[in-house]
């Protein structure tokens, strides 16, 4: 998935019940709801890694840190 610039999936695990389940996001392919939500942020001048992290934000209700080293860009959005 790095080789595609794709995030890796998100993986919650139930060690009680001996079960996991993994999450794929849509946010590399954003769909024309995702386009119109982000116009808000056009003055803010996104990047690309920048609006697919707002929309997996989004998409899950939260963002964490970790979630950042799966998108390319993060190096320049620290130095921002």
């Amino acid at each position: 998935m790095e080789r595609a610039h794709l995030s890796p999936p998100i993986f919650e695990s139930d060690r009680d019940t001996d079960q996991f389940i993994a999450t794929f996001l849509m946010h590399h392919f954003p769909d024309q709801q995702d386009i119109e939500w982000l116009a808000h942020f056009k003055d803010a001048h996104l990047s690309d890694d920048e609006a697919r992290i707002l929309i997996h934000a989004r998409e899950i209700g939260s963002f964490q840190i970790f979630e950042f080293f799966s998108f390319k860009d993060f190096d320049d959005f620290l130095r921002r």
